[in-house]
């Protein structure tokens, strides 16, 4: 998904010869062109959405950039499964990350609810979350995945 003003075209040669054109908004963010690219898109299009109407803005930049690092792994676990499993997943995940489920902090929303808003079993959102989280080795306060505030009692700074 492009927006206007903030994407500049980059072209380069693949490994197998053949010329990609991608859209990227800095080096860090790239999707290359294949399949998984246009699930990727929808994916980021469905958490982006989703944390705009029950989260907030920051949630949905963790996702995006969860997302586009799911999807330039090698195979990609994108490439498999049903889309809405792997937006509930995303969630899931970053609200681990974040302690999103802890009732202390907001925004806050429990597991159930999640469960319940994005249509996905509770089994299948912890399955796919544990995935990406071992997937990527990321753990609960994650810098790169991290909320700019710190959690509530968190032993962090």
């Amino acid at each position: 998904m492009e927006t206007a003003g903030s994407v500049e075209r980059l072209s380069r040669l693949t490994p197998g010869g053949r010329i990609a054109v991608t859209s990227q908004t800095s080096s860090r963010e790239l999707i290359p062109s294949s399949p998984v690219r246009s699930r990727a898109e929808e994916i980021i299009a469905l958490t982006t959405h989703f944390c705009a109407e029950h989260l907030d803005d920051e949630y949905g930049a963790l996702c995006t950039k969860l997302v586009r690092q799911l999807a330039r792994r090698r195979p990609s676990p994108l490439e498999t499964g049903q889309i809405r499993v792997w937006v509930g997943a995303v969630l899931c995940a970053i609200a681990e990350i974040n302690f999103l489920f802890n009732p202390a902090r907001r925004p806050h929303m429990n597991f159930d609810e999640l469960s319940r808003l994005t249509g996905v079993s509770k089994s299948a959102l912890a399955t796919k979350a544990r995935l990406i989280m071992c997937r990527l080795r990321i753990m609960p306060l994650e810098p790169q995945y991290r909320r700019r505030e710190p959690p509530a009692h968190s032993p962090l700074p």
